[in-house]
């Protein structure tokens, strides 16, 4: 018996979402290898939006389903300058890191991204960041 996949949405969805996995993992292992050896990751314009969507999917398929996941994404967040894989493993740290908060019980974990903008005096508190501009 031969199944396609394009005829099952839910079989599509579960072999798009090992892809998205299976790269992430190539990700992972990259920024592990930079890491150890010290060079720059690839930071490159990023809308934030469907990374952290991403997560939010892995974070729901990875913690009890007594943690209720309430996602508020601002689709108007401007773009920035980051490593998706970095941002992405930030993410899961966080969720991971919520989960173990209330582990014994059941809870809700509100995932927001807006937009926010930094203060000179703000700036001046944290190493590599600088004030909005005006």
């Amino acid at each position: 018996m031969t199944i396609m996949v394009a005829d099952d949405p839910k079989l599509l969805e579960c072999v798009e979402a090992v892809g998205q996995a299976g790269s992430r993992a190539i990700n992972l292992v990259r920024q592990i290898l930079t890491f150890s050896r010290h060079e720059e990751s690839k930071r490159e314009v990023l809308d934030l939006g469907p990374i952290v969507k991403e997560a939010i999917k892995f974070l729901k398929v990875s913690i009890p389903s007594s943690i209720e996941i309430v996602a508020n994404l601002d689709a108007k967040t401007p773009t920035v300058l980051a490593d998706s894989t970095q941002i992405h493993q930030v993410m899961m740290n966080l969720g991971t890191n919520a989960w173990h908060a209330m582990r014994d019980r059941a809870g809700r974990l509100d995932v927001k991204l807006e937009n926010f903008e930094v203060d000179a005096d703000l700036a001046g508190s944290q190493l590599y960041v600088r004030p909005a501009s005006t």
